[in-house]
C-alpha cells in the first residue's frame, strides 16, 4: 500500500483493513486490540470529514442557489428594463414622426405662403390695369408699394423682371394721368373752387353790402307805409336774385358733377363735393329764406347714387368677364385628360370665381365708403346717410348685384339648343351656395 495516501480516503482505508485482516494470523492479540483502535480512530476521522463536506457542500448549494435566485431577480430587472428602453425608444421614433411631420406641415405652409404672394405678383399688372379702369388710383397706388419690394428681391429672376418692367410701366402711365389732372382745366377741384371762392364769395359779398343798403339801413322817425313796401319790394328782389343764381350755380354744378363721375377718381370727387357744400353753410347764415345747405345734400346724394349705379355696372361687367373665363377653361380640353378627376379644377374655379367677386364687391364698397368719412360736412347728416348707405349702397349696389347673378345664374337652367354643360351648372350651383352660407351676410353687413 502506497504510503502517500492520505488516511481519510476511504479506498486506503479498506485496503489497510483487508491488510490487516490477513495479517491477524500472525499478530498477537495486543497488535489486534491497537489495530483496532486505530480503524475506529479512522472510522471516526472518516465519519468528521464526511460531515464537513457535506456541511460545505450544503453552504455552496445555498449560496449558489442565492446566486441563482439573485441572478434571476437580476434578469427580470434588466427585462424590465429592456421593456422600458423600448417603450422610450418607441415614444422617441413617435415624436420624431410628429416632429418631422411639423416640420414638413411648415415648410408646406411656408411654400403655400410663397406661392400666394408669388400668385399675387403674377396677377397684379392685370390688378393695377383693372384698378386704373376703374379709376381706382389709390388702390393701385397701395398695391403696388405693397408689392415693389418683393418685386425687387426677385429682381434677379427672369419671370420677375417682366412683371416688374410691366408694374413699372402701368405706374407710370399713371402718373401721366394723374400730372394731366394737374394740368387740366377740368379738374373739379379748381371747378369747385372758382366756384367757392369766386362765384359764393361774390353773391355772399352782394347780399350782405344790398342788406346794409336797402334792408338792414338805419330807419328815421319819419317813416311811411310807402318805407315799408320798399323794404318788402328790395327783399323780394333779393330773393329773387339770390335764387335764380344759385339754382344756376346748382345746374353748372350738377353737370359738372355729372362729367367726374365718367370714371373718375372717387377720392377727388368727395374732397370737390364736401368743399362745395362746407361753402354752402356760410351761405345759409347769410341768406336765411332758404336752406342751400338741404339742395347741395340732395347734389351730393345724387352724386353717390350716380357712383354706385355706376359701380354695379362695372360689377356685372367685371362678373361677365369672370364667368367667362370659367367657361373657357371649363371648355380647354386639359380639363379632360386629368385622369379622369376634375373635382380639384372644378374646386379652383369655384374659389377663384367666388373669391374674386367678393373681392372685387370689397374694393367697390371700399372706394364708396369715401362718402361716409366722418369728417365731411355731409357724411354724418342723416339725410345722407339714409339715403346713401341704405337705398344706395345696400339695396341698389349691393343687393342688385346679387339679384343680377342670381338671374344670370338662372339664365344657364332655360332648357334650348343651347344647353349649359353640367360642370357649368354644378359650379354656379355650388357659387350660389357659397354666396348664400357666407358671403352674403358678410357684404351686406
Amino acid at each position: 500500500m502506497n504510503s502517500n495516501k492520505p488516511t481519510n480516503n476511504p479506498f486506503y482505508l479498506l485496503l489497510k483493513l483487508i491488510s490487516i485482516l490477513n495479517s491477524f494470523q500472525e499478530c498477537t492479540l495486543k497488535q489486534i486490540m491497537d489495530q483496532e483502535s486505530e480503524i475506529v480512530h479512522d472510522t471516526q476521522s472518516l465519519h468528521s470529514d464526511m460531515q464537513t463536506l457535506v456541511y460545505e457542500n450544503y453552504n455552496k448549494f445555498i449560496a449558489g442557489t442565492d446566486t441563482i435566485r439573485k441572478m434571476k431577480n437580476d434578469f427580470k430587472k434588466m427585462e424590465d428594463e429592456m421593456d422600458l428602453l423600448a417603450k422610450n425608444m418607441e415614444s422617441i421614433t413617435s415624436f420624431s414622426e410628429q416632429i418631422s411631420c411639423t416640420l414638413q406641415i411648415t415648410k408646406l405652409s411656408g411654400v403655400h405662403s410663397l406661392l400666394k404672394r408669388l400668385q399675387f405678383l403674377f396677377k397684379l399688372p392685370a390688378k393695377l390695369k383693372d384698378r386704373m379702369q376703374d379709376g381706382q388710383y389709390a388702390q393701385a397706388v397701395q398695391e403696388y408699394i405693397h408689392a415693389r419690394r418683393v418685386l425687387h428681391h426677385y429682381s434677379n429672376m427672369p419671370s420677375f423682371q417682366g412683371i416688374q418692367a410691366d408694374c413699372e410701366a402701368i405706374v407710370e402711365e399713371l402718373k401721366l394721368k394723374l400730372r394731366e389732372q394737374f394740368k387740366s382745366k377740368d379738374d373739379i377741384m379748381e371747378f369747385v373752387d372758382q366756384g367757392s371762392s369766386g362765384f359764393l364769395s361774390d353773391l355772399c359779398l352782394v347780399v350782405a353790402s344790398y342788406n346794409d343798403m336797402f334792408i338792414k339801413r338805419p330807419r328815421g322817425a319819419m317813416e311811411t307805409e310807402d318805407s315799408e313796401d320798399l323794404g318788402n319790394f328790395a327783399t323780394s328782389q333779393l330773393n329773387s336774385f339770390v335764387f335764380g343764381n344759385m339754382e344756376r350755380y346748382f345746374q353748372l354744378v350738377q353737370e359738372r358733377i355729372e362729367k367726374e363721375q365718367n370714371g373718375g377718381d372717387t377720392a377727388v370727387l368727395v374732397r370737390a363735393l364736401d368743399r362745395f357744400h362746407r361753402r354752402l353753410q356760410a351761405m345759409n347764415t347769410l341768406f336765411t329764406h332758404s336752406d342751400f345747405a338741404r339742395t347741395g345734400t340732395d347734389i351730393v346724394l345724387r352724386a353717390g347714387r350716380r357712383q354706385c349705379r355706376f359701380h354695379l355696372q362695372t360689377l356685372k361687367i367685371y362678373f361677365s368677364d369672370t364667368l367667362s373665363r370659367v367657361r373657357q377653361t371649363l371648355a380647354a380640353p386639359k380639363l379632360i385628360s386629368q385622369d379622369g378627376d376634375s373635382s380639384s379644377s372644378l374646386s379652383e374655379l369655384l374659389t377663384s370665381l367666388v373669391l374674386a367677386t367678393v373681392e372685387k364687391v370689397k374694393g367697390i364698397l371700399q372706394d364708396l365708403l369715401l362718402f361716409s368719412q366722418p369728417d365731411l360736412t355731409f357724411g354724418l347728416k342723416p339725410h345722407f346717410r339714409e339715403g346713401f348707405c341704405i337705398d344706395n349702397v345696400r339695396e341698389e349696389l349691393v343687393v342688385g348685384f346679387f339679384h343680377h347673378l342670381t338671374a344670370t345664374a338662372r339664365s344657364f337652367c332655360n332648357i334650348g339648343e343651347n344647353k349649359a354643360p353640367p360642370a357649368l351648372l354644378l359650379l354656379l350651383s355650388k357659387m350660389c351656395l357659397e354666396f348664400e352660407g357666407s358671403s352674403v351676410h358678410y357684404l351686406v353687413s
